[in-house]
Parts: C-alpha cells; sequence; structure tokens
C-alpha cells in the first residue's frame, strides 16, 4: 500500500507537465515521451484501484485519489495531441468500467482542450 503522500502527487505532476512541454525536432519522440508520463497517472490509478480492492483504503479515499490523479492529467490537456492521449486514457478506465460515459464527459470537458470541441 502507497501513503499517497503529497509528494507522491507532486512528483507525478511535474513528472506530467515536463512530457507535456517537452519539445524536440522529433515530433514522434515528442508525442511519446508526453504520453510515457501521462500513463503514469494511468498506472498510479490502476495502483489505486488495486488498493481499494484490497481494502487498503476505503470508497471515500478511492474516490479523492482517482479524482486528483484524473485532475492531474486534465490540467496538462492543452492540445490535440494531449487530448488524444487524454482520450486514450478515459478509453481504458471506460473500457474496465471504473467511469461512466457522463464522468467520461466531465473531465474531458474540464480540459483547456475542451475549447476545441
Amino acid at each position: 500500500m502507497n501513503n499517497y503522500s503529497d509528494s507522491f502527487f507532486l512528483v507525478l505532476e511535474k513528472q506530467v507537465e515536463a512530457g507535456s512541454h517537452f519539445v524536440s525536432d522529433d515530433e514522434n519522440l515528442q508525442f511519446r515521451t508526453n504520453r510515457t508520463a501521462k500513463l503514469k497517472v494511468l498506472d498510479a490509478i490502476n495502483m489505486v484501484r488495486n488498493d481499494y480492492v484490497n481494502q487498503s483504503i476505503n470508497k471515500e479515499r478511492y474516490e479523492f485519489l482517482f479524482d486528483k490523479l484524473l485532475k492531474i492529467i486534465t490540467k496538462n490537456t492543452g492540445c490535440a495531441e494531449d487530448l488524444e492521449i487524454f482520450e486514450e486514457i478515459l478509453d481504458e478506465l471506460f473500457d474496465k468500467g471504473l467511469i461512466d460515459e457522463k464522468i467520461y464527459r466531465k473531465y474531458i470537458y474540464e480540459s483547456p482542450a475542451a475549447r476545441w470541441l
């Protein structure tokens, strides 16, 4: 079990921000770096989910952590490529039954990229 301290979230948020702002002449490298950083949030969501399933954390804590993790990505979704990555993550969560269509749309429309929708 992870204690999910503030430093845990700070490190993850810095990684996502760094991936989102990574610049390279190689657009594929830039996209992969951004995607890899954001997929770390998905890994953290899966870890939180496992802790909930294993009863290491209660439902309220799980929901709080789940939301906090998705907001890290939401905050760092400002362009079409970011939105593509975010949708990939949300699709996986939807396919696993962890979010429904209403929650899916909520996070998409809370992102800075929503201005393009």
